[in-house]
């Protein structure tokens, strides 16, 4: 789900478990947070949630959001943003390319 719209429901989607497999390699490259993740704000693009129980994923929700990954153990580090890129790539055809292209705009 793109976190993105206040009083309308987000744009959400749902990945098969073998494409989140395809995005698994992503989170296994992820390394720890040093400092304090970036928070997302009161509105506008607020990153993407993640619910999953597919097998080689993180169980759970998590947040992608400002390179930083919050997992419902810890935050990763994802500074150069791979992880968010490829869940918005994955929305493609599955939510309205306008709600893609801002969230896009506000990665940049």
């Amino acid at each position: 789900m793109i976190d993105l719209l206040s009083g309308m429901p987000n744009p959400a989607w749902t990945l098969s478990c073998e494409e989140a497999a395809v995005l698994s390699g992503l989170v296994r490259d992820l390394v720890p947070a040093t400092g304090a993740a970036p928070s997302p704000p009161g509105l506008g693009y607020r990153g993407l949630v993640v619910s999953t129980d597919c097998a080689g994923l993180p169980a759970g929700t998590w947040r992608v959001f400002g390179g930083a990954i919050h997992l419902t153990d810890g935050v990763m580090t994802d500074a150069d943003r791979h992880l968010e890129r490829a869940l918005l790539a994955s929305g493609e055809g599955r939510v309205e390319a306008r709600w893609l292209a801002a969230a896009r705009e506000a990665i940049r």
